[in-house]
C-alpha cells in the first residue's frame, strides 16, 4: 500500500485543520486533484490501493472517506463492504465514485453501501461539498453521547440554522418562531452552567458559519445573564447572536470558506453580508428589534471606524456594545482551516487593546466569565 499525505504541520495546533478525511483511488491524477482540493481544510490522506488500509484507520477512524470503484486490488465495492463489516469504522460516511451513476434500486447499489454517490468528472467544488457534508454528519452523530439537554441544543440550533440559511437564499424570510424555540434549550443550559458540552461539541463541526454564530449566541447570552438580563431579552440574545451573521447566506461560497486571506475586492464582499442582513431582516416582520440592532450593528466601533454605518460613542446601545466584543472574541478564538483557535490568554490582551473601540467595562466583565466558563469547556 502506497500511501500519500497532504502538507501537515507536525504541530497540529499550529492549524485549525481536525477533521480526518481518507480517499482511496488508484488514478494518481485524482487523488494529487484530491489533495489540493481537500488538504486546506482536512488531515487529508490519499492511499492508491486498499492493501492493510483498514488496520491503520480502526485505531483513529477518519470523519469522512472517498472511494474510486475501480480501486485496486478487488474494486472499491469491497473496500466499502469492509468498512461497513468493521464495527470502528462501519459508521464512517462514504462517497462512492464511479465512471456512472449507479441507479438506487440496482443490485451494485445494494451491493455497495455508500452514503453517497457521485460519477465522473468530480468537480473539486462539488467534491468539498460533499465531504463537508459528510463530515459534518460525523461530528452530528457524536452529539448521541451528550447528556440530552446539551445534545438537544446543537440538533435544534443546527436545524434551524441550515433551513434558515436555505430560506433566506431562495427569498424566504426568516422562521422566527423557529428560531426563538431552538434557544429555548441554550438558554436553560447558560443558566444551569451547562453549556461547556455544547461549546465542546460544536468545535469541529465543519459548517465555519454554524459554529460560529452558535458560539457567539452562547457567549453573548452569558454576558447578558451575567448584567441581569432574563427572560425575554435574554432570548433576544441568544436569537440574535445566531443569526447576527444571516447575511453571510448570500457571500459566494469560496469567499466564505476561503483559506487564507481574502482580497480587497473579496473583503468588500464579505462586509455586504450586513446589508444583505438588512434586506433580509426587512422581509421578516415579526423580528424583534433587539434582534435588528444585533445582526446590523455588531461590526460598529466606539470611535466610529466600524462598518456600515460608522455609528460611533453614546450612538452605540448596549446591545450593539455587546455584540461586538463577542463577535471579535469569536473570530479571534473560532478554529479556521488557515489558522488555530487563539486562546483566552492570547485574545483577552487584543481586546484590551481596543481601548477606542470597544467597551472595556465590558470587555474586562467578559474577561472574567471567559476564565470560569473556560473550566466548563476543557
Amino acid at each position: 500500500m502506497n500511501r500519500q499525505f497532504g502538507v501537515i504541520n507536525e504541530d497540529e495546533g499550529a492549524s485549525g485543520r481536525v477533521l480526518r478525511v481518507s480517499v482511496f483511488s488508484g488514478d494518481n491524477n485524482f487523488r494529487t486533484s484530491s489533495l489540493e482540493a481537500l488538504e486546506p481544510f482536512y488531515l487529508t490522506t490519499v492511499f492508491d490501493n486498499a492493501n492493510g488500509a483498514l488496520e491503520e484507520m480502526t485505531a483513529s477512524p477518519p470523519s469522512a472517506v472517498a472511494i474510486d470503484m475501480e480501486l485496486p486490488p478487488a474494486g472499491g465495492a469491497d473496500l466499502i463492504r469492509k468498512f461497513r463489516a468493521n464495527a470502528a469504522l462501519s459508521h464512517v460516511p462514504i462517497l462512492a465514485i464511479s465512471d456512472s451513476k449507479i441507479k438506487e434500486s440496482s443490485e451494485e447499489a445494494q451491493q455497495t453501501p455508500a452514503d453517497y454517490q457521485h460519477e465522473r468528472p468530480l468537480l473539486k467544488s462539488k467534491f468539498l461539498e460533499i465531504i463537508s457534508i459528510m463530515a459534518n454528519k460525523s461530528v452530528e452523530r457524536s452529539w448521541d453521547q451528550l447528556p440530552p439537554l446539551q445534545a438537544t441544543v446543537l440538533k435544534e440550533t443546527v436545524n434551524v440554522f441550515k433551513k434558515s440559511f436555505s430560506g433566506v437564499r431562495d427569498g424566504r424570510p426568516l422562521p422566527v418562531a423557529n428560531i426563538e424555540k431552538s434557544c429555548e434549550p441554550m438558554i436553560e443550559a447558560i443558566t444551569n452552567n451547562q453549556f461547556g458540552d455544547i461549546l465542546r461539541g460544536v468545535r469541529d463541526h465543519d459548517d465555519y458559519t454554524y459554529v460560529h454564530s452558535l458560539r457567539v449566541s452562547i457567549h453573548l447570552s452569558l454576558l447578558g445573564h451575567a448584567m441581569g438580563i432574563r427572560g425575554g431579552d435574554l432570548k433576544t440574545l441568544a436569537v440574535g447572536g445566531l443569526v447576527h451573521d444571516i447575511g453571510k447566506a448570500m457571500v459566494p461560497l469560496n469567499i466564505l470558506n476561503k483559506p487564507g486571506k481574502l482580497s480587497e475586492e473579496e473583503w468588500l464582499k464579505m462586509k455586504a453580508h450586513v446589508l444583505h442582513s438588512k434586506k433580509i431582516i426587512e422581509r421578516t416582520p415579526s423580528i424583534n428589534h433587539g434582534v435588528k440592532i444585533i445582526a446590523l450593528q455588531h461590526h460598529e466601533k466606539l470611535n466610529g471606524v466600524g462598518y456600515p454605518y460608522g455609528i460611533k460613542g453614546k450612538k452605540l446601545n448596549d446591545l450593539a456594545r455587546m455584540a461586538t466584543i463577542v463577535d471579535i472574541y469569536g473570530a479571534l478564538t473560532d478554529r479556521r482551516a488557515y489558522k488555530p483557535a487563539f486562546s483566552i490568554e492570547k485574545a483577552m490582551p487584543i481586546m484590551l487593546d481596543m481601548k477606542d473601540e470597544l467597551d472595556q467595562g465590558m470587555v474586562k466583565l467578559f474577561r472574567d466569565l471567559l476564565m470560569e466558563a473556560a473550566k466548563l469547556e476543557e
